[in-house]
């Protein structure tokens, strides 16, 4: 379990208050199949992503990177249990899917990178970057935790 300080949860909480999942998620989701191309091989059935124009234009991109958003706000409301509450997703994306799970990481350096882009510093201070990044990797633990 995860010991989070009052302060931590405070910033992981009032962060993910300002951020749109229509806009951040479908951004990360981009960002991850152009910068990491190899990604792309578990989006087969999302039709073309051949390049970076087809990606941008993906609505089935867009579509997973809001579900991708879906399941942090998930996190975000039990952050006392986010393994647990992650379970079946990792079942899933460990017996069915295959992923990865380095992938999970990939995502949340991408997811990041677009918070940080759009709150920038004044928002998204070292202190709020801290609290999130553990909290991203808590999550990456969570969903690869059925592959141990």
């Amino acid at each position: 379990m995860v010991e989070w300080t009052d302060s931590e949860r405070s910033a992981i909480i009032s962060l993910w208050g300002k951020i749109d999942v229509g806009e951040i998620g479908p951004q990360a989701l981009t960002r991850l199949l152009i910068v990491y191309p190899w990604t792309q091989r578990h989006f087969s059935t999302f039709g073309n992503l051949s390049t970076t124009a087809a990606i941008l234009g993906n609505d089935k991109v867009a579509k997973h990177g809001k579900i991708v958003m879906g399941g942090l706000d998930r996190a975000v409301k039990n952050l006392d249990d986010i393994k647990g509450v992650y379970t079946a997703l990792s079942t899933m994306h460990s017996e069915k899917l295959h992923v990865d799970p380095d992938n999970f990481r990939l995502l949340a350096e991408c997811i990041s990178v677009c918070v940080a882009a759009r709150f920038g510093p004044s928002v998204f201070t070292a202190d709020v970057q801290e609290a999130w990044q553990k909290f991203l990797s808590v999550v990456v633990s969570g969903l690869s935790r059925q592959y141990h």
